[in-house]
């Protein structure tokens, strides 16, 4: 049955206002230079990326057999195209989307939720635990085919301190990158661990046995969370986690 999409919520309340204390560092800010503006959004269809995915797959032998095809991948990243871009971060983790798809893989692309993006549908909400305080999420879902029987399923993360006006990852007015860019970004990593347990695109969960792909500085702390907080506990235990570097000159090294 599709899925009906809702109303967002009031407009959200200012992000400074929902963190903790210790995480308000307006002092500390950091010179930056990286296109983070919200003009470049959406400016890749869809379309072009399951076209272009499809031909390779279809049109020649692909140079490996894709294995485990009952083990879902859930791609996370800060950023994918078209709903948001800073640069080929969105474009390579909405190609690796796509590609997973075509291949037969149960695919997931988690990211967080910037903008107001038309389409959605709300799926879950969840409350994580970070920095000594309980923070509640959303999570809205759209799904994408990209051929017959073939599809991703988009999953965004929902929370007020996602919704900055001046970029996605500093003020691009301002050149600072924003303070709490450590919570933010922990925050979304928990969130992205808990998504395939706890949304149901479709009408069934993606469990916890899953290739997590983490991307980027924003998603380092996915492996660590599912080595030392989830796998403790009994959770993941059987899931996995690639981390892909995809530009060492904003890695912060």
């Amino acid at each position: 049955m599709a899925e009906e999409a809702v109303p967002r919520d009031a407009p959200h309340e200012d992000a400074e206002a929902t963190l903790p204390n210790a995480e308000r560092l307006a002092g500390d800010v950091v010179t930056m230079s990286r296109q983070g503006s919200l003009s470049l959004f959406r400016d890749i269809p869809l379309e072009n990326l399951d076209a272009a995915a499809h031909l390779a797959f279809t049109s020649s032998e692909p140079k490996y057999v894709s294995e485990h095809l009952d083990t879902p991948v859930v791609i996370v990243s800060s950023e994918i195209s078209p709903w948001s871009k800073s640069g080929g971060l969105a474009l390579v983790t909405s190609s690796l989307a796509v590609e997973f798809a075509e291949r037969g893989h149960r695919t997931m692309a988690i990211s967080p939720m910037y903008d107001d993006y038309p389409g959605m549908a709300w799926l879950a909400d969840k409350t994580i635990w970070l920095f000594g305080a309980e923070h509640p999420v959303k999570y809205y879902h759209q799904w994408h085919q990209t051929s017959e029987g073939k599809g991703v399923d988009y999953v965004f993360v929902d929370h007020p301190s996602f919704h900055r006006p001046g970029g996605l990852y500093y003020n691009q007015q301002l050149g600072v990158e924003y303070a709490d860019n450590l919570y933010r970004f922990a925050l979304f990593c928990l969130a992205a661990i808990e998504a395939p347990v706890c949304v149901t695109p479709g009408g069934a969960a993606f469990g916890d046995k899953v290739m997590f792909i983490a991307n980027d500085w924003q998603t380092a702390l996915l492996p660590v969370y599912l080595t030392h907080k989830m796998r403790p506990i009994g959770r993941f235990v059987q899931s996995r986690c690639i981390f892909i570097v995809h530009n060492f000159g904003y890695q912060g090294i």
